[in-house]
């Protein structure tokens, strides 16, 4: 019996010491020894060859003639694809929102280019450099176009970047009482028009995206760089009309994803049908030029933005139209989410009941937004935090005292935003005040001032902002209109060695997970952390999940391995 409890007693302690606790992470010493095998390391068990692809160097074009004797005829060139060969293969959409039109796209344009960038050819050789040389030499022939730039010209233009469609809003989604608030914003002791504009930008990572397709005749075996192996098995099946159970998706080690490679894109679509058609492997990997030209381009938000506030500096009311630019098309999981998630998430961590807004998201001829770090919160933020700025200078109130008297109070939780979002919990007051002494202030203040009547200038920037993570499967479903599902699986198994295997869904793009999952199972177990393994990234042996997105991996994984 004495025993026993020494035993629970220990277990106890190592539980309480894991969680919490900063290990030095499991994964890092493979990666700073260089042993670390990403997807362009992997080595098939064939032949491989390479692609390169050829790009529009116009925003808007005809295409009127391809030529690709040139490139066909130099040694080592085993092919060549365009728009044609993969014309009926249409890219998939997993949002379907009433407000939302889905344009038909192709893997390679067909016929006309959209965007800067577009994937045109598909050359596939025996290494890199041929590819790259023939790709040089193909000749095509375009007839340029007036691109749509500006997405407020858009909604004004009868010119459209897609003819089958009657314009070029490709979403339109309302919410409140316009009315209403105006009238609320117009009976403040201070209202504030202001135009915010926020523009596109593309996150980098160290490893572009990297993609491998291998057709043996009878399996398709991909290996991508990518966030969420399963959801590339699943849309590869749907668009190529493949069976799934023949698909094997692997993720290797990912150097770091911010929101591109939880996608799409049509020329990963255009790899994965050349692999089934020449009944081989070939590979891929995006130059940095290829990655900012048209990956994971999002943002480019103009908000038109009315507010009310009370002569004490409390928010009453808002109003906000939103024009957002999502390019040529938005791509698979991004489709024109990230402004439906601005568009709730204004508001933030500030409690005021009268909100409205209307939503526009417009195609133009820019790259197609793809999903980026932060998906559209980024942006609501920004606008919040300038309207409470503004506010301040406007009623001479100290930025920091008018952003604390608009926090949601701990006695509110949960809290239901004007936006009909749930938060959950939180003590926002204490965050900030902690914040605000950590930084000494009133100290800064003084300094600021003291600097001031000399000549100098510094600024003290101050921005709060709520994030909701790990949306669940009623949200995604309903809301937001995706087919998706919001949970996550986690095997938990224990080996004859006695060691501990965790198997996931999720995937590690530089988080950490490998000690994260390994600190939670070993607590729950009560074994030593070194004796946890954390597998991921492989859709034959893993569950099935979602993948990395949303910060949402340790809120959903984490749970199920506890469960």
């Amino acid at each position: 019996m004495a025993q026993s409890v020494i035993l629970e007693r220990e277990v106890i302690t190592q539980k309480k010491a894991l969680v919490g606790s900063s290990p030095k992470r499991k994964e890092a010493l493979q990666a700073l020894r260089g042993e670390a095998v990403y997807t362009d390391d992997v080595e098939p068990p064939t032949k491989v060859y390479y692609v390169s692809f050829v790009r529009s160097p116009y925003a808007r074009a005809k295409i009127r003639r391809i030529e690709l004797s040139r490139a066909l005829s130099l040694k080592g060139v085993a092919a060549a694809f365009t728009g044609k060969d993969f014309e009926n293969i249409k890219l998939g959409y997993w949002m379907h929102h009433k407000g939302m039109k889905e344009p038909v796209r192709h893997p390679l344009a067909l016929d006309v280019v959209r965007y800067h960038g577009e994937p045109v050819v598909a050359i596939v050789a025996e290494n890199q450099y041929i590819a790259e040389d023939a790709a040089e030499l193909v000749e095509v022939e375009y007839e340029p176009l007036t691109p749509i730039i500006d997405p407020l010209d858009a909604l004004k233009t009868s010119e459209k970047v897609f003819d089958e469609l009657s314009d070029n809003v490709l979403f339109y989604d309302e919410f409140g009482s316009k009315e209403d608030v105006e009238n609320a914003i117009s009976a403040c002791d201070i209202v504030i028009e202001e135009t915010l504009t926020n523009g596109r930008t593309s996150p980098v990572s160290l490893e572009t995206r990297t993609h491998i397709a291998w057709y043996d005749g009878s399996r398709l075996t991909i290996w991508a760089s990518t966030q969420f192996a399963h959801v590339v098995r699943n849309y590869v099946a749907e668009t190529l009309g493949f069976p799934e159970n023949r698909i094997r998706v692997i993720a290797p080690r990912v150097g770091g994803g911010f929101g591109p490679k939880s996608s799409i894109f049509s020329d990963e679509i255009a790899l994965y049908a050349i692999a089934l058609k020449l009944k081989a492997a070939v590979k891929w990997v995006e130059t940095r030029t290829e990655h900012l030209l048209i990956t994971g381009h999002e943002r480019d938000q103009i908000h038109f933005v009315k507010a009310g506030f009370t002569k004490d500096g409390r928010l009453v009311a808002l109003y906000d139209r939103i024009v957002a630019d999502v390019g040529a098309g938005a791509t698979f999981w991004a489709e024109v989410q990230p402004v439906m998630v601005a568009s709730v998430s204004i508001p933030g961590p500030y409690k005021f009941e009268k909100y409205a807004f209307e939503v526009l998201a417009v195609a133009t001829n820019k790259a197609p937004w793809s999903p980026n770090i932060g998906f559209g919160r980024p942006v609501a933020a920004y606008v919040m935090e300038r309207l409470m700025d503004i506010a301040a200078e406007k009623l001479g109130l100290d930025p920091a005292y008018i952003r604390r008297i608009n926090l949601v109070r701990k006695e509110d939780f949960p809290y239901t935003n004007p936006a009909f979002v749930v938060y959950d919990s939180g003590d926002y007051r204490t965050t900030l005040d902690l914040l605000l002494d950590l930084m000494d202030y009133d100290e800064l203040r003084k300094k600021q001032e003291e600097l001031r009547k000399k000549g100098k200038l510094i600024g003290i920037g101050i921005s709060v902002y709520s994030e909701y993570t790990a949306p669940p499967s009623r949200r995604l479903q309903g809301v937001l209109g995706w087919e998706v599902g919001g949970y996550e699986r986690a095997i938990v198994r224990i080996e004859p060695t006695g060691k501990v295997s965790v198997l996931l869904g999720t995937q590690d793009t530089g988080q950490g997970h490998a000690t994260i999952f390994s600190q939670i199972a070993a607590e729950q177990l009560g074994v030593p952390l070194e004796d946890v393994n954390v597998h991921e990234g492989d859709t034959d042996s893993n569950p099935y999940g979602f993948g990395t997105w949303a910060s949402r991996s340790t809120a959903t994984a984490g749970n199920a391995i506890i469960l």
